[in-house]
């Protein structure tokens, strides 16, 4: 049982390992301690040694690579020759994330060789935190997933175009504000909510507003493509900085599949044509028109070369001087 929470991916020399635990650590009242992290820690596999990871490339690995708080302890303990731990976002959005998490994640930062982040204010947070390193990396995309043509999801077929799409996390930082005000302005628009619904509208939502719920992210290219404009209506409010220090990863992903976007926040370093930020209520209906009309005209919207993931890689794995491509270990 145990053998199989490693496995290989898709890329040669890239392995992921997915830790066992007899206690998991959650946010539920008596188990989202310290104390209950502790625990969980410690009834963990492989936190307690290499031995079980015998033979496996987990046993000596050239590069550790972790982006989950509680499992920091987990991929120090693996003694890589370089371990680095990826901040792509502030996890206090997140309510699933205990404050213990966040803790010992604030803890940790300094013990890693190396800290990825997404956003210059995730970038001055972990100085703060005496990181070693700091490699401000951006989001990308693969876009050859999204850019392959794939055919019209059945549940968007009897939808009207103009099609509105929200392809992501609901969480309590979504503005379903948004979507009332511009689905009650613009009753000829179809507006499509597609994932988990951890944070449900405050009243009900006018009939133009589809809620799909969660897909597996291989439909998402088609969701895309079958959609006329997407969106990111994140709140900004009492969490204004941590909002802020989002990178969209959907952002990168509705440009890959030719959609322009429409915009709270905005990625770091990217310009391109097809992107309409918004910061006041007035402006979410003439950048939603103004979107539309671009989707619907010959021009494109574009998206640099560079925020493909292969690139990303090639340059991050430059910076902290492995090779890209076959392992050159002897």
């Amino acid at each position: 049982m145990f053998g199989a929470r490693h496995r290989a991916t898709d890329e040669a020399g890239v392995f992921v390992l997915s830790p066992f635990t007899l206690a998991p650590h959650v946010n539920l009242p008596l188990v989202r301690s310290s104390a209950t992290l502790h625990l969980a820690r410690h009834l963990s596999w492989p936190y307690f040694g290499n031995k079980p990871l015998a033979g496996t490339p987990f046993s000596d690995p050239d590069l550790v690579l972790c982006g989950a708080p509680t499992l920091t302890e987990v991929a120090l303990s693996l003694n890589g020759r370089l371990s680095l731990y990826r901040l792509a976002d502030d996890s206090s959005l997140f309510d699933a994330v205990t404050p213990a998490a966040r803790q010992a994640e604030a803890e940790a930062i300094s013990r890693f060789d190396g800290i990825i982040v997404t956003s210059s204010i995730l970038e001055e947070r972990v100085r703060k935190l005496k990181a070693r390193q700091v490699l401000l990396v951006s989001n990308g995309v693969d876009r050859a997933f999204f850019e392959r043509p794939a055919p019209v999801p059945a549940i968007m077929t009897h939808l009207q175009e103009p099609r509105i799409l929200y392809a992501g996390a609901i969480e309590s930082w979504f503005d379903w504000n948004f979507i009332l005000h511009a689905a009650e302005a613009r009753p000829n628009y179809s507006f499509v909510i597609v994932g988990r619904l951890n944070a449900p509208p405050p009243a009900p939502l006018p009939p133009n507003v589809e809620i799909v719920g969660q897909r597996v992210y291989a439909d998402m290219p088609a969701f895309m493509q079958a959609a006329t404009v997407g969106i990111i209506p994140f709140a900004l409010s009492d969490r204004d900085e941590a909002v802020r220090a989002i990178n969209p990863l959907k952002l990168y992903e509705y440009l890959a599949a030719g959609l322009p976007v429409v915009s709270s926040v905005r990625a770091p370093n990217l310009d391109c044509r097809g992107l309409f930020i918004y910061s006041r209520k007035e402006d979410i209906l003439t950048c939603l028109d103004e979107a539309i009309a671009l989707r619907r005209s010959s021009t494109k919207v574009s998206l640099p070369k560079d925020v493909d993931w292969a690139e990303i890689l090639k340059d991050m794995l430059k910076k902290i001087g492995l090779p890209y491509g076959a392992s050159e270990r002897g």
